[in-house]
Order: structure tokens, then C-alpha cells, then sequence
């Protein structure tokens, strides 16, 4: 459930804290252990700026809205 929330949050590039605070989560480490990696690596959701993944600038978008 949370995934389907987050890539449907995510039709338009969303940043990390934007996402935890639609959740209401504050662990960052395991927001982004649980959520956010599993989604990147399953290439369901995209970094932004890939390249360079911490950068202050980094958004998330989902990887259908992002082919459309």
C-alpha cells in the first residue's frame, strides 16, 4: 500500500522529505532502506539527477510518469 502511495505521489518529481512527510515518517535511513531503494532498484521510480545521487536538488518521480 505505501508503495502504490508513493509512486502515485510521485507522478511529479517529489523530494525525499516531500514523500516522508506525505507518510508521516521520520527515520530517514529506513525510509530509504525499505521504501525508496527497493522502488529504485525495481526501476518503478527514478532519481532525477542520478549522477549524483545526494545532491540537495535530488527529486524522485515515477518511472511511468517519467515516459509519458
Amino acid at each position: 500500500m505505501m508503495r502504490a502511495l508513493i509512486l502515485d505521489f510521485c507522478k511529479e518529481p517529489k523530494s525525499f522529505l516531500e514523500i516522508m512527510n506525505l507518510l508521516n515518517l521520520k527515520d530517514r535511513v529506513n525510509f530509504k532502506r525499505v521504501y525508496i531503494s527497493p522502488l529504485i532498484a525495481e526501476g518503478l521510480l527514478s532519481m532525477t539527477e542520478p549522477d549524483t545521487p545526494t545532491s540537495r536538488n535530488q527529486m524522485y518521480v515515477a518511472a511511468k510518469a517519467e515516459k509519458s
